[in-house]
């Protein structure tokens, strides 16, 4: 299925949130004709493609909530500016970054 939040394996467990990358590719129409069997892939790992793997993949609302638990203690000890930071800060450093940047 497409729709990973829906979606069961093949134990019948739901799949677990993920980040999804996609990368637009350019592959010649000499190589598709001429059979190429391996072709390398590098993927563009940026914070810009990190958070739209996070949010396409539906791992970003758990890491807002892990941000949230975390910056809701130290709201209570200090002003919404620091916790606010704090929820920023968690939640980009704990971004998953690829497993791999080339395929």
């Amino acid at each position: 299925g497409s729709n990973a939040a829906s979606t069961e394996d093949q134990d019948g467990l739901q799949e677990r949130p993920k980040s999804i990358f996609v990368e637009k590719v350019t592959v010649p129409l000499e190589e598709l004709y001429a059979g190429v069997s391996q072709k390398e892939f590098t993927l563009d790992d940026n914070i810009f493609q990190r958070y739209q793997a996070a949010f396409r993949g539906g791992i970003a609302s758990q890491i807002a909530l892990q941000g949230l638990l975390t910056s809701i203690p130290l709201l209570l000890r200090s002003s919404w500016p620091v916790s606010f930071l704090c929820f920023l800060a968690t939640f980009h450093i704990s971004l998953p970054r690829p497993m791999r940047l080339s395929y």
